[in-house]
C-alpha cells in the first residue's frame, strides 16, 4: 500500500531523532558535571531531554499502529476485491453465503435453444432459461487468496 511508505519513512526518522536525543543528552552529561550551582539547570536539561525521548517514543508507537493498521486494511481490500472477482467469474450466480474465506454459491447455467451450433463455432442462439441444480463451495487460502478447494454441492 502506497500510504505505508511514509508511515515507515517516518518511523525510521523518528527512531533516528530518539538515538541523536540519547547520544546527545549522553555527551552533554559527560561535558558538564553537575556543580551546586548549576545543578538545577542540569536537572532541567535531563528532564527536558526525558520529555523529548517520551514523545518521540510516543510517536513511533503511533506511527506503529497506523502502520499495521492500514496493512490490515490493505489485505482486507484485497481480500474484498479478489473474492469479488471470483463471484464475476461464475455466470449469473446467487450468493448464497460469505463467511471467511469461503463463498458458497448457486450457479445457474444456461439452458440453449436447439438451433445452436456448439462444436467450435460462435454460439448465435437464444437462451432459454438457466438451471441451478448445484450449490459449489469455494474456499481461497486467506493469505494470498489462491484457490484452496472448490467443491460441488447436491
Amino acid at each position: 500500500c502506497s500510504d505505508t511508505i511514509p508511515l515507515d519513512a517516518e518511523i525510521e526518522s523518528l527512531e533516528s531523532s530518539l538515538n541523536t536525543l540519547d547520544s546527545e543528552g549522553l555527551k552533554h552529561l559527560e561535558a558538564s558535571p553537575i556543580s551546586t550551582d548549576s545543578g538545577f539547570n542540569q536537572i532541567d536539561i535531563e528532564k527536558d531531554c526525558e520529555y523529548e525521548e517520551l514523545k518521540l517514543d510516543h510517536q513511533i508507537g503511533k506511527s506503529e499502529m497506523d502502520l499495521k493498521l492500514l496493512q490490515i486494511q490493505s489485505i482486507s481490500m484485497q481480500r474484498d476485491e479478489e473474492i469479488w472477482q471470483l463471484q464475476s467469474l461464475v455466470s449469473g450466480p446467487k450468493v448464497l453465503e460469505f463467511k471467511d474465506n469461503c463463498l458458497r454459491v448457486l450457479p445457474k447455467a444456461p439452458i440453449l435453444t436447439s438451433e445452436c451450433v456448439i462444436l467450435g463455432q460462435k454460439l448465435d442462439c437464444v437462451v432459454d432459461s438457466s438451471v441451478s441444480d448445484h450449490e459449489l463451495l469455494i474456499e481461497v487460502d486467506e493469505g494470498s487468496m489462491e484457490l484452496n478447494k472448490v467443491q460441488v454441492l447436491s
